[in-house]
């Protein structure tokens, strides 16, 4: 994995410290304090995150960004990135591997984790300059184009439209079968996060 080489009893489960962070989180925090959450846990493996937060009533609120934590001792364990607005607007990309943390060459980076970022990042500019509206067969359309089938799989894909309000996703459907062959799953917010 990503991460730190120790005993295992002294890791903590991605899971959990993604969870103490969601809980810990404020909904003014900045993307630094909230990276500050992620940062000096032990992990087995690393994980890239994707962050979010509601614009406020005062129209104010950090840029979506992706969170590239493992644990070691670059940046004390997780690295902030933030697209570029001139090379990406409204949208935040989150491939399976590290695109910050290390370099092309290291350890822990995949070249095929740089192709499929450039070529969702390319699909999205196009959509872009044609001011076509991502709707969400558009998006399953860019993912598809990316999908990994085989010895190594895509096995989860998931898309958020926030103006929608919705969510999608797919999980593989067998062995060696990308997950964007699989069938889609649509929820709404409210069906996750209504109280009532």
């Amino acid at each position: 994995g990503n991460g730190l080489s120790s005993s295992a009893e002294k890791f903590m489960p991605r899971t959990m410290v993604m969870r103490e962070a969601l809980e810990s989180a404020g909904s003014f925090d900045s993307v630094e304090k909230i990276a500050h959450l992620f940062r000096n846990w032990m992990v087995k493996q690393g994980s890239s995150t994707h962050i979010a937060c509601p614009v406020h009533e005062e129209g104010k609120a950090f840029l979506p960004f992706v969170l590239e934590w493992d644990g070691n001792h670059q940046d004390d364990g997780a690295t902030i990135r933030i697209e570029d607005p001139s090379f990406i607007v409204d949208a935040t990309v989150c491939t399976n591997h590290f695109m910050k943390r290390r370099q092309p060459n290291e350890k822990g980076i995949s070249k095929s984790s740089q192709l499929r970022f450039k070529r969702i990042v390319d699909l999205l500019r196009e959509y872009r300059t044609s001011k076509h509206v991502i709707g969400l067969q558009s998006a399953i359309d860019i993912m598809k184009s990316v999908e990994r089938r085989g010895k190594i799989v895509t096995y989860l894909t998931w898309i958020a439209i926030p103006s929608d309000k919705r969510i999608a996703f797919a999980v593989t459907p067998g062995r060696g079968i990308a997950a964007t062959s699989g069938d889609w799953t649509e929820l709404v917010w409210e069906q996750i996060f209504d109280e009532h």
